[in-house]
């Protein structure tokens, strides 16, 4: 939950910054791409998984230099996120006991079965 929160954290108040420093530039162009927040929010997401299209990019040194800390700043929340639902998903001592003793017992039905099938067979012929 609080990497979660974090994430979230960081990608409206990254967003904001970006969008901060990087209106003015694209003002100075005649494009409107960073009056949209959304914008600013797709291009936070798409740095910090890794992904990077480039279909808006910074051009500022501010923005740019925000988009290199959003780079490894995601890098490290997405492997914790990963880290904490794997944690998640992890088998307890009991239930990994639990677990061999099923792989155990269907070996063994499976073993019984193909037995029974042989001898069923070797009768039959």
């Amino acid at each position: 939950m609080t990497v979660a929160c974090t994430l979230s954290t960081s990608i409206f108040v990254l967003a904001y910054t970006l969008r901060v420093f990087e209106i003015p530039y694209y003002h100075a162009l005649n494009e409107k791409i960073f009056d949209d927040y959304f914008t600013a929010i797709w291009v936070i997401v798409i740095t910090m998984t890794t992904v990077g299209f480039g279909d808006v990019v910074a051009y500022s040194q501010f923005g740019r230099l925000i988009v290199m800390i959003t780079a490894f700043w995601g890098t490290f929340l997405i492997s914790l996120l990963i880290v904490s639902v794997s944690k998640i998903f992890e088998l307890t001592r009991k239930q990994r006991k639990a677990m061999h003793h099923l792989f155990l017992t269907r070996k063994a039905a499976s073993s019984i079965t193909s037995a029974m099938r042989y001898f069923l067979a070797k009768k039959k012929f």
